[in-house]
C-alpha cells in the first residue's frame, strides 16, 4: 500500500509540473503575440505622425534637408546628386541615368502610398541602384532600394527591427515592390 501512494504522489508531482511548464508557456506565447501587436501599432503610429509632419514641412525646408549628403555615401553619388539639382538644362536621358536623391525617393515612396521612415537616409548609391535606410519606432529599421531602368523605377520596401543587436527582417511584416517613374 505505501508503494502505491509514493507513485500517486510521484505522479501529482508530474501532472502539476506539466501544468507549470504550459502555463509558463502560453504566458511566453502570449507575451509575444502582444509584443507583435504593438510593434505594429507603434509602426502605424511613426507613419502617422511622420505623415501630418511632413505635411506641415514647407517645401523649401524639404528641399533644404534632403540636399544635405549622408555620411556613407560617396562623394561621386553625391556630386552626381548635385550636378543633377544644379543643371536644369541637361537632357532628360542624363537625368533618368542619374542617382536617386534622398528628396526624389521620398516624393517617389510617397506617389506610390509606401512608408516613409524617419530620419531616413541613403545609405548607399551604386550605378542604378540607391538604397535609404531609416527608422521605425523604437527598434525597427526599414530599407528601401530603388532600381532605376531609364524613366522606371522599381521600390522594394522592407520592414526590420535591430532588436537582439542587429537588422532582420520582420516576419509578420512580408516586403513590399512598388513600381512609377521619375
Amino acid at each position: 500500500m505505501k508503494k502505491s501512494k509514493g507513485r500517486w504522489g510521484l505522479w501529482v508531482i508530474i501532472i502539476i509540473l506539466v501544468i507549470i511548464i504550459l502555463m509558463g508557456a502560453a504566458y511566453i506565447i502570449g507575451t509575444m503575440s502582444n509584443h507583435n501587436a504593438k510593434t505594429k501599432e507603434i509602426r502605424k503610429e511613426v507613419v502617422v505622425k511622420k505623415d501630418k509632419k511632413n505635411s506641415k514641412k514647407d517645401s523649401s525646408e524639404s528641399k533644404q534637408e534632403s540636399s544635405k549628403p549622408y555620411e556613407g555615401t560617396s562623394n561621386n553619388a553625391n556630386e552626381a546628386a548635385s550636378n543633377n539639382k544644379s543643371s536644369s538644362d541637361s537632357s532628360t536621358k542624363d537625368t533618368n541615368n542619374a542617382p536617386i536623391t534622398l528628396s526624389e525617393a521620398e516624393q517617389l515612396v510617397n506617389n506610390v502610398d509606401g512608408e516613409w521612415p524617419q530620419d531616413a537616409k541613403v545609405t548607399s548609391s551604386n550605378g542604378n541602384t540607391t538604397t535609404v535606410s531609416g527608422y521605425a519606432g523604437a527598434k525597427g529599421e526599414d530599407h528601401l532600394t530603388f532600381t532605376t531602368d531609364g524613366n522606371n523605377v522599381k521600390i522594394h520596401e522592407e520592414f526590420g527591427t535591430l532588436d537582439g543587436g542587429s537588422y532582420k527582417p520582420l516576419d509578420d511584416m512580408p516586403p513590399r515592390d512598388y513600381s512609377t517613374t521619375r
